[in-house]
């Protein structure tokens, strides 16, 4: 059985002012740096940042922000007040990058320890957006962190990178942009790391990618960038795309999740991106329509509305469950059986400002390690923990998915319903390609094409902040070296 996941609210729970520090100032009782409650999907957990915790204590940080999630540890973003963690750019005077680590238990709480990320020298990149920064951490205990930043209309991009081993603090790599010609700005949505390789993402245009690895022998170390899976790119940025699309690693591959069209012809579906024979490729999971999952008796009886849902998190053990967010409940849906395995109220805390839709910017899906899941007391057989609460999610996980797993014999499910609509969706798109007439009557077509107008329409996206950098480059050898030695699983986060 695969060691068990939790969801978190990427928003910190904040702490006492400096006017209440003073019954903290024992040492001898002074709180954990971290404390929060562990319990299983579909429960939402909230970490608590304890003041000394904040890398400013005197000026705390309301809204600390969890940027990545590794299987070993949380990276966080500590802003110093009136600034707060939530903020994404042009902020990095008054930013900390914080681990979360050493994980214990007590009186039925999880509790942690805060280890302070080296600052960036004069003369380094400052942090320009929390959404290009990836995190990696292997089991001996050393961490990588890595921010792309993108410039508009320069031939070189630049990867800010941390490497805690090697004692020299942050360096930055130039790296060849493979969109410098594009009249485009790249507008960050998250970061992963896998199997030696980071990802980051844009929602609306594509996936860049960078083989730590080999990249970093080479003489000219590029950016190799993927497209979305059957053209899904957009012309142009749009809002809360994060609310219908993520990137995420689920049994250590990444995934990517679309809802696409509108109304009630949506339907959720899976790619994964394998490389092959013939270089990097997607592969279709599955195709769904929402028709069917509300059609499930198991979804008639959460009582929720035939209402297209927010995309929240994936499953990071088992990719066929998605959750999903609707009226102030999350839901974990076995996609590919139309079946609700999960449901609960749930209530996102400290929240900056309204109350946003519970998707991937302020949900992440934790896979904890062993060694983490047993300290906090999660260890086999899980006797904390209601068997067939974990078994509602992992009844798939057997030898025949493990097969269906393989790139060979693997094979998308597609609900009849979806079949019809993919490929008129899909004969747009071509025809689109060809420079085919845009009048010609299809219906299902038209549905998408309106769909992506009115997103093109609804364009809100900031400019990243440029900064002057100098040229230096420091190859990570002994991350590389670490990795090959722990043989550890590939670890990374959904935004």
């Amino acid at each position: 059985m695969a060691t068990p996941w939790v969801i978190l609210g990427r928003v910190l729970r904040g702490v006492p002012g400096p006017e209440d520090a003073g019954a903290e100032a024992d040492e001898l009782h002074a709180p954990p740096d971290f404390t929060f409650p562990v319990a299983l999907p579909p429960r939402v957990n909230i970490v608590a940042a304890g003041r000394d915790a904040h890398p400013e204590p005197n000026s705390p940080d309301a809204y600390p922000y969890i940027i990545a999630a590794n299987p070993l540890g949380l990276l966080v973003h500590f802003a110093a007040a009136p600034f707060y963690g939530t903020q994404f750019c042009d902020n990095h005077h008054a930013s900390h990058l914080v681990l979360v680590r050493n994980f214990h238990t007590a009186e039925g709480q999880a509790t942690a320890t805060a280890e302070r990320v080296t600052g960036r020298a004069d003369g380094v990149p400052g942090l320009q957006n929390i959404g290009n920064v990836a995190f990696a951490c292997s089991d001996h205990g050393d961490y990588l962190i890595a921010e792309l930043q993108v410039r508009d209309g320069d031939a070189d991009a630049v990867i800010v990178y941390h490497l805690s081993s090697d004692g020299n603090g942050w360096a930055p790599v130039y790296v060849a942009y493979p969109l410098a010609a594009e009249d485009r700005q790249w507008i960050p949505h998250g970061g992963a790391y896998l199997d030696g390789t980071f990802w980051w993402f844009d929602l609306s245009w594509g996936i860049l990618s960078f083989d730590a690895v080999a990249e970093l022998e080479a003489e000219q170390p590029g950016l190799l960038f993927h497209d979305l899976p059957d053209d899904r790119a957009l012309q142009e940025a749009a809002p809360n795309i994060h609310t219908r699309r993520c990137v995420a690693v689920s049994r250590d591959r990444l995934r990517y999740v679309d809802i696409f069209p509108e109304g009630e012809a949506a339907m959720v579906t899976m790619w994964t991106r394998v490389l092959g024979d013939h270089g990097w490729e997607w592969n279709m999971d599955y195709a769904v329509s929402f028709e069917s999952i509300w059609n499930d008796d198991s979804y008639t009886e959460t009582r929720l509305p035939r209402d297209v849902p927010v995309l929240a998190v994936v499953s990071p053990s088992n990719h066929e469950v998605v959750y999903f967010a609707l009226e102030q409940h999350l839901f974990g849906v076995n996609v590919p059986e139309h079946r609700v395995v999960h449901f609960e109220a749930y209530e996102l805390e400290n929240m900056p400002g309204p109350p946003p839709p519970a998707s991937g910017r302020f949900l992440v899906a934790w896979d904890l390690s062993p060694v983490v899941a047993q300290a906090l007391g999660m260890n086999h057989p899980f006797a904390n923990f209601d068997a067939g609460e974990l078994a509602a999610e992992h009844d798939t996980e057997s030898e025949e998915q493990d097969a269906l797993e393989s790139e060979d014999e693997e094979q998308p499910v597609v609900d009849p319903e979806c079949k019809e609509q993919l490929a008129n969706v899909f004969s747009y798109i071509e025809e689109q390609q060809a420079g085919e007439s845009e009048g010609e009557e299809q219906p299902v077509a038209d549905t998408y094409c309106n769909c992506k107008e009115q997103l093109a329409e609804e364009i809100g996206c900031a400019k990243a902040q440029e900064s002057d950098v100098d040229e230096g480059m420091q190859p990570a050898d002994r991350w590389n070296q670490t990795q090959q030695a722990s043989h550890g699983e590939g670890s990374g986060n959904s935004y």
